[in-house]
């Protein structure tokens, strides 16, 4: 359909501009001329799908996008060119015209180079806050105590680079975005937990800012039930009331959990699952569980 009717601008999250160069390379064997322009946002870009985008479609300038609803969308905007080999991710970029990004302590004030901190988005775009919702509006929009500018609290963490750039590094708190939805894994967790079977879950994200990301879950069964019932309730325990993105998540069973905090299960978890590499120390801690 690309190619009979002649679309020269796409926008999607990356995963389906992923899909579309496979289909290129691999289905219709021959490159688009057509697409000038590919935008993406809502999700991590695999650091391989430029690449992939230049060979199946050379005529096409790429942007990553970025931003939040509660500021109209986008907000930040980077061209991605050249794939530097020490990168972990593609750059967040700069903020767009007419809007800011910052990156914030706690305290509110500007974090140096390569420190980390929360996103802060202000500009023409920031929203007057959530319909009805005084409350959750006082939590995210906030005021900057020294600027006085109003600003959208995002949840997530960057920093911002030497060439004044910023880079994304993730949630704040456990919420993820797989495919471009927003998922909490603190409610996918609950749900499991609700079910027969589940005694306890704890829910990970599968993959880097370099591969594709996914949902992954481990799970420790309630003694109290019978094995064969067990089993049956693991893909009902997301299908029922987990996000769409999240039903085919593969699912781990363990005996029990380590002795650690939840925020540790969840860093081995994401260390088993193979999307963060650290010290051994650390992924050996789920050795014999």
């Amino acid at each position: 359909m690309v190619q009979r009717h002649g679309v020269t601008l796409w926008n999607t999250v990356p995963a389906l501009m992923d899909i579309y160069t496979t289909y290129l390379d691999e289905v219709a064997r021959q490159p688009n001329h057509s697409l000038r322009l590919v935008m993406m946002s809502g999700d991590w870009i695999p650091l391989p799908l430029p690449q992939a985008i230049r060979r199946s479609c050379p005529n096409a300038q790429q942007f990553s996008l970025g931003g939040a609803t509660e500021a109209s969308i986008w907000s930040i905007v980077y061209p991605i060119g050249e794939i530097s080999p020490q990168w972990h991710s593609i750059p967040y970029g700069k903020a767009m015209l007419n809007q800011s990004f910052q990156v914030l302590d706690e305290q509110m004030q500007a974090c140096p180079v390569w420190v980390p901190g929360e996103l802060y988005i202000g500009g023409i775009g920031v929203a007057m806050g959530y319909w009805r919702d005084a409350e959750r509006t006082a939590a995210q929009f906030v005021t900057h105590p020294r600027s006085g500018e109003k600003l959208y609290r995002t949840g997530d963490l960057g920093r911002l680079l030497p060439c004044g750039n910023i880079e994304f590094l993730g949630r704040k708190d456990f919420q993820v975005k797989i495919n471009g939805f927003r998922v909490e894994l603190g409610e996918v967790e609950i749900n499991m937990a609700r079910f027969p079977g589940v005694k306890a879950a704890v829910c990970a994200v599968s993959g880097d800012s370099g591969r594709a990301r996914q949902l992954i879950a481990y799970y420790v069964r309630d003694a109290d039930q019978p094995a064969a019932k067990a089993r049956t309730t693991q893909k009902s325990a997301f299908a029922c009331r987990s996000p769409a993105c999240a039903v085919s998540a593969p699912i781990a069973r363990r005996p029990r959990w380590p002795a650690m905090p939840l925020w540790q299960r969840k860093a081995t978890a994401a260390v088993r699952s193979g999307c963060i590499r650290t010290r051994r120390s650390i992924s050996t801690a789920w050795a014999g569980y």
